[in-house]
């Protein structure tokens, strides 16, 4: 051989045939001669070639990766195989299941096709491309796969101390396994008693409070997830916020009543700001910490001024407000009083009777008068301050009854009266004073009035029935 030289020298058989076996030849390109002497010494050859394939030498073959689970692609790869001709070396690869052909070939093999717990053989032969050299093989065990849970919230996720808590989550399985999970409830680090999804409260403003969700698969615990609330401060909650009286009047009292809760039961804290617009802008007045609050109109608001107040109720952490809604001050009545017939103690034919008022608006509008006269009783045609005396007779009681007027509406009426010839000889009061006269007032009760200086002058006060009461000195007939 032109590469391992000789190798037989193998005698001929008797019909001049030799030949042999040999497995020794080394691979390559042979240029083989074979050489034939007889007894003499003469000698013939001849030359033939051929070529020895060595084999691929066996490969080494791993499964990636490893572990393995049934979620997994399983990925082979052989190395180390060689030729001895130096041809380039390829892979054949096999998938056995459990020591079977599974019909599965090619370097990778998809997790649809594995499940837990089965075993995965790779077989790698690899190839010369004349010829298959020896296999190598690489077995791996489907692993269980851990189960997970993800998505853990906290509900509500901004809690007040009042709240009960409630742990959600997701979990899955890569085997399809079902999945059941453990809570673990945590404060400040502190391993709290519940072993459930739900925490209950009362809790503490300020409290960090874990939730941890393990789940399991029946053979394996997967990773713990876990999330985390901070108990918060509740916003207290005004639950009502009333504005008395409805109606509105210049020198009106206004009172603010607010009511509100805390879910925390913390203490709460009512402030009232007064809000006035008396036509450039409202313009915050007065501002006072109590349970409810008045405005007094005599110093803050007149006749169209808009008035509105602010409830805000603090817990000491957080506020909650509150705003009525706009009060117009409405126009006030103006009122007569002081109203008085002159004179005092008229003479028939003699004496005019003369009707006099005065007037007051709170508003400060100007107050104007319409005047109705009476006698004994009955209307008359007379609408102005003066009854010329002729028109008058002793025993008559004459009556002037007083509008007032602010240029908008009426006021209640006021009146005075006197009896014409009454003061004479032998004249008495009447009742517990000097009578001056008799009336009805609008409620239709009968009264006597009693004599008093012309003129006088003070403050006047209405009761709570619009009655109008004036100060001033009385006097008395003489002779009574």
């Amino acid at each position: 051989s032109s590469i391992d030289g000789g190798f037989s020298s193998q005698q001929a058989t008797s019909n001049g045939t030799a030949q042999f076996n040999i497995a020794t030849l080394s691979s390559g390109s042979h240029d083989i001669t074979v050489t034939v002497t007889d007894t003499t010494g003469l000698y013939a050859d001849a030359l033939t070639q051929f070529t020895i394939n060595g084999l691929p030498t066996q490969p080494t073959v791993s499964i990636s990766p490893n572990p393995a689970y049934s979620s997994d692609t399983l990925n082979a790869n052989a190395t180390g195989s060689t030729d001895p001709e130096g041809a380039a070396v390829t892979y054949a690869y096999e998938w056995l299941l459990n020591g079977s052909v599974s019909g599965f070939t090619g370097p990778t093999l998809a997790s649809s096709a594995t499940t837990k717990g089965e075993n995965w053989t790779v077989r790698a032969t690899p190839s010369d491309g004349i010829t298959t050299g020896p296999f190598a093989e690489d077995i791996i065990t489907i692993a269980n796969a851990f189960p997970t849970v993800s998505n853990v919230s906290i509900a509500p996720t901004n809690p007040s101390p009042q709240d009960d808590l409630t742990c959600s989550y997701a979990t899955a399985d890569a085997d399809g396994d079902s999945v059941s999970v453990e809570f673990q409830w945590t404060m400040g680090g502190n391993i709290l008693s519940s072993t459930t999804d739900v925490l209950e409260a009362p809790f503490q403003q300020g409290d960090s409070i874990t939730c941890s969700v393990t789940p399991f698969d029946g053979t394996d615990y997967g990773t713990p997830s876990d999330a985390t609330v901070i108990i918060s401060n509740t916003v207290p909650v005004i639950n009502s916020l009333t504005v008395t009286p409805v109606n509105v009047y210049t020198d009106d009292i206004i009172q603010a009543t607010g009511s509100a809760s805390d879910a925390d039961g913390d203490t709460l804290t009512y402030t009232y700001d007064w809000f006035v617009d008396s036509g450039s802008g409202f313009v915050n007045v007065q501002s006072n910490t109590a349970l409810s609050d008045n405005l007094d109109g005599v110093f803050f608001f007149d006749k169209d001024d808009q008035v509105y107040v602010t409830l805000t109720v603090s817990d000491g952490s957080a506020v909650a407000s509150q705003t009525s809604s706009t009060i117009v001050v409405q126009n006030t009545a103006p009122s007569a009083f002081n109203v008085l017939v002159t004179p005092a103690d008229p003479v028939a034919g003699v004496d005019d009777l003369e009707c006099i008022a005065q007037g007051n608006d709170l508003d400060g509008d100007t107050v104007t008068f319409t005047y109705i006269w009476e006698v004994n009783g009955t209307s008359t045609n007379y609408a102005s301050t003066i009854v010329p005396a002729a028109d008058i007779a002793d025993g008559e009681m004459w009556e002037c009854i007083v509008t007032p007027n602010d240029g908008l509406v009426d006021g209640a009426t006021n009146s005075a009266s006197v009896v014409v010839g009454a003061n004479v000889e032998g004249a008495t009061g009447v009742a517990w004073c000097a009578s001056a006269g008799a009336g009805v007032d609008p409620t239709g009760n009968q009264f006597v009035s009693c004599l008093s200086e012309t003129g006088i002058a003070g403050e006047e006060s209405t009761d709570a029935s619009s009655f109008t009461v004036q100060p001033g000195s009385i006097f008395v007939f003489s002779p009574e």
